[in-house]
């Protein structure tokens, strides 16, 4: 479903889910996807912590199929009885299609959640396979009682689909908040009322599911000194003292840090 509608998926829109069908569906594609789908069950099976894996799939698996906007393509793999949580992407207009079992993509954000329920049989048309989340669009996956595979498509390139951005909320209120550009996090926030409760440690081993997921090696930071002892519990490493002059002769001091991922299985 396009998600800048409520009713049918505008005839635009509804034209590159059908390209992006047509090629998904193709039997020489689809056993291309298939490796890398046992491929990232395996990680799956590997780390029963994991909520969920993905991996790229290079463009040149579909050919000259795809429409000419898109950048890069996906297999996620989530979890049985996972969510997510919430997400967007600024720079990237995000089309995924349900591959395997099924799932609740939901869209829109606190209190304006929308499902977008999603199955994966050929007979269920479009609308029941596919959700087209625009720039920005804050989303999350529900999944029921199977893992769920989906192929996802960015308008960006891998190394270019900044801004992943999550928050943590109760009871309807963000309470923390935490963005990944690349393999560098960003804006990591607790409201004060509610630090010291875990969900700065939650924030952070989310996104540092997800920086893993991209392939990063490691994961780098700044560090202020309110929070230094925080990420060196999490095993962040200072690399290099810096600070800012912030006038009247005073200055910010702050850290850069940096965290191996290959490591870290626990979590």
């Amino acid at each position: 479903m396009n998600t800048d509608t409520s009713g049918s998926l505008l005839n635009e829109e509804q034209s590159i889910l059908g390209q992006l069908d047509r090629a998904v569906r193709s039997d020489t594609v689809r056993q291309r996807i298939d490796c890398i789908v046992r491929r990232v069950e395996e990680r799956m099976r590997e780390d029963r912590t994991r909520l969920m894996a993905w991996e790229p799939i290079p463009l040149s698996v579909y050919g000259e199929a795809l429409p000419a906007m898109i950048r890069s393509s996906w297999v996620f793999i989530l979890r049985a009885g996972a969510a997510t949580g919430p997400e967007r992407h600024p720079n990237s207009h995000q089309r995924m299609m349900s591959y395997r079992e099924s799932g609740d993509l939901q869209t829109g954000g606190e209190g304006r959640w929308e499902s977008h329920l999603l199955v994966s049989e050929a007979t269920a048309g479009l609308e029941g396979r596919w959700v087209s989340v625009p720039p920005n669009v804050w989303h999350q996956a529900v999944v029921p009682g199977h893992d769920w595979v989906v192929v996802s498509f960015h308008t960006v390139g891998a190394d270019e689909l900044a801004g992943v951005m999550l928050v943590a909320e109760r009871e309807g209120t963000v309470v923390a908040t935490g963005a990944l550009a690349g393999c560098e996090i960003l804006g990591v926030f607790v409201d004060p009322p509610y630090q010291g409760c875990g969900y700065g440690k939650a924030v952070m081993r989310a996104l540092e599911e997800r920086a893993r997921g991209m392939a990063c090696e490691q994961v780098e930071l700044s560090v202020s000194l309110p929070s230094k002892a925080f990420y060196e519990s999490l095993e962040y490493r200072m690399i290099e003292e810096c600070s800012i002059a912030v006038g009247e002769g005073e200055c910010l001091r702050f850290w850069k840090a940096k965290k191996p991922l290959g490591t870290d299985r626990g979590h």
